[in-house]
């Protein structure tokens, strides 16, 4: 259930730090520092729950809802409500180990850890009630620019999955033909012409540009509070690998779409046909000459 919770708590965390001294001292103004925070966080936090619901994700049935598409032979879900690929981790690897593994898992990655990362993320906050007679700098100015690209990045991104899921489970309960992107399965134009995974570049660098605003109040570059963004990129490097593999596994292209297109970093793509070419060449090497 961490999932249905992840863009919930830390508004709740990052409001905590900004409300604190004012709901003790009536006359205490609010800090600028941790409302800007407290602000973006909200936003971001806002705009990824309603992404999340239109999803499926909040949806009270007995079965996870991500279960649904956890094979790629799974009936299709209903139009305007796409199943995305990171959604099938779960059931992936609950299928690989046993009830008891799985059980503690759950307990102490999925349950425990992942809400200890939350806490952790929002922890510039804490820097900032801290020192909270710092005054605004260029590095909050900064720190907030990036964060408010980031969340338009992302955003962007997610709009671009949904609308693309959306039109081809559309037409494919209509029995409508598809375009010959929609026909690979996964989306390669827009932002995922330049990465594979324009969202989670932006999410991660997010978070790392919220750390800048622990620096413009402490005045040091490198704090503890770093340790949260280098987990959260450890866990989307882990997370990342897993939801490929399952691409790879499904859609028979997508190993072409991985050998021209950055990961997490935007970049423009390499030329995607030399790769096919040599598969070809190999595989007809391979194959058989048949009877003289």
């Amino acid at each position: 259930q961490v999932d249905k919770i992840w863009s919930l708590i830390p508004i709740f965390y990052i409001w905590h730090f900004a409300l604190h001294d004012k709901l003790s001292h009536a006359s205490v103004p609010l800090n600028p520092r941790l409302a800007i925070m407290a602000a973006l966080i909200t936003v971001w936090g806002t705009r990824l729950t309603f992404n999340f619901a239109r999803k499926g994700g909040y949806r009270w049935s007995a079965e996870d809802y991500r279960q649904a598409s956890a094979s790629p032979h799974a009936s299709r879900p209903a139009a305007g409500r796409p199943a995305e690929l990171p959604c099938e981790r779960w059931p992936f690897i609950r299928q690989k180990v046993n009830a008891l593994a799985f059980f503690l898992f759950n307990l102490t990655f999925i349950a425990l850890y992942q809400n200890l990362l939350l806490l952790s993320l929002v922890a510039p906050a804490y820097l900032a009630w801290q020192n909270v007679g710092a005054p605004l700098n260029a590095i909050d100015a900064a720190a907030a620019a990036l964060c408010v690209f980031f969340i338009a990045y992302e955003s962007v991104a997610d709009q671009q999955q949904w609308r693309f899921q959306s039109t081809k489970h559309a037409k494919l309960a209509a029995g409508k033909r598809l375009t010959a992107e929609e026909s690979k399965g996964f989306l390669t134009s827009g932002l995922f012409r330049l990465s594979r995974h324009p969202n989670f570049w932006a999410e991660q660098s997010l978070w790392c540009s919220m750390y800048l605003f622990g620096v413009a109040a402490s005045g040091r570059w490198l704090n503890w509070t770093i340790a949260a963004p280098i987990q959260l990129i450890l866990l989307f490097q882990g997370s990342t690998w897993l939801t490929e593999k399952l691409s790879a596994a499904k859609y028979p292209r997508y190993a072409d779409y991985q050998a021209a297109t950055s990961c997490f970093i935007p970049w423009f793509p390499s030329s995607p046909k030399a790769q096919p070419r040599a598969r070809r060449l190999s595989a007809s090497q391979k194959a058989p000459t048949g009877a003289a």
